[in-house]
């Protein structure tokens, strides 16, 4: 199952990259990488059995945004979060209904690993930073303060877990006594 099953593009690489750039300039498409609008950046294309369709060409070719800022190289499909497909001309064809809700779930998720990845990259910079003044101030242990912080940033995920898995059954339970 692939990112762009039943979808299909009935322009040429021309047409979508100025669609694309129209839409990348005019949403501050940013990066899914670094986080930076796209200032600078190219738009690739490589023939790929698992890409997009050219119906003028007959077929598929994989699409990549390469930021000029950090190298990232971004499949388009990445960016469906910022831009819809129907937005740059993409058609859908076709829904597979062979899916089931996990294979939903597997894809949804997929798509939003990149944002998850940057965010903890954030955190855990965030983290080494208090990790080093707390050493700088108080001449710790580097082990023991980063057991306490690792410790204590597992108990605040799991406890909003919880806390969102109990709101989650809450609304479960007052929607089945309605």
């Amino acid at each position: 199952m692939g990112h762009y099953d039943g979808m299909v593009y009935e322009g040429s690489f021309r047409e979508l990259r100025i669609s694309l750039n129209r839409l990348i300039y005019d949403k501050g498409v940013k990066c899914p990488s670094c986080g930076k609008e796209y200032d600078s950046y190219s738009i690739e294309f490589e023939e790929h059995d698992g890409g997009l369709m050219f119906d003028k060409y007959g077929q598929k070719y994989w699409v990549w945004i390469t930021c000029h800022n950090c190298k990232y190289q971004a499949a388009l499909w990445k960016l469906f979060r910022q831009i819809k497909p129907s937005e740059i001309g993409i058609g859908i064809l076709y829904v597979n209904v062979e899916k089931d809700w996990r294979d939903y779930i597997d894809e949804e998720f997929s798509r939003m690993k990149g944002d998850l990845d940057n965010a903890i990259a954030r955190f855990a910079r965030g983290l080494k930073g208090i990790e080093d003044r707390v050493i700088g101030i108080f001449g710790c242990d580097v082990e023991q303060v980063r057991g306490y912080l690792v410790a204590k940033v597992a108990r605040e995920i799991f406890g909003t877990i919880a806390d969102l898995s109990l709101v989650g059954m809450v609304e479960d339970e007052s929607r089945s006594n309605q």
